[in-house]
C-alpha cells in the first residue's frame, strides 16, 4: 500500500494490532500555502506478530504480485523474450524486498 507524510515515519510501528512495515521510502517537494513543503511517500504493509524476516519479505512481493502472478511468471519466465523480461522484473524486486526487510527490521522503534 502506499501512503504519504509529512516526516519520515519510522520502518516499523504498531498500527491496529498489527506491525505497519515501512519502505521504499521517497520525497517529493511541493507547493501548499505556506511554500514548499517536503513530502515524504512510502509503502507499508501489515504483518502479525511476531516480526519475521520471511514475512516481511513475503507482504512486501505479495503487495505488488498475486502468488497465481507469481506462479505464473516462474513458469512462462522461458516462453517469451516478454515473459523472461517480466521474470527478472519480479526477481530484481524480490532482491529489493530483501533489503527492505533487513532495513525494517534493523529499525531501533519500540513496539
Amino acid at each position: 500500500m502506499k501512503a504519504e507524510s509529512a516526516e519520515r515515519l519510522p520502518a516499523r510501528s504498531m498500527s491496529r494490532g498489527k506491525v505497519a512495515c515501512r519502505y521504499n521510502y521517497t520525497e517529493t517537494i511541493r507547493d501548499n500555502d505556506t511554500g514548499p513543503a517536503t513530502i515524504i511517500g512510502f509503502d507499508y504493509v501489515l504483518i502479525d506478530l511476531p516480526l519475521a524476516r520471511s514475512a516481511i519479505i513475503d507482504a512486501i512481493i505479495s503487495d505488488r504480485y498475486a502468488k497465481s502472478a507469481e506462479i505464473a511468471m516462474i513458469n512462462n519466465k522461458e516462453l517469451s523474450e516478454d515473459d523472461a523480461a517480466e521474470y527478472a522484473d519480479y526477481q530484481a524486486y524480490r532482491l529489493k524486498a530483501k533489503l527492505w526487510a533487513d532495513q525494517i527490521l534493523a529499525d531501533q522503534a519500540v513496539l
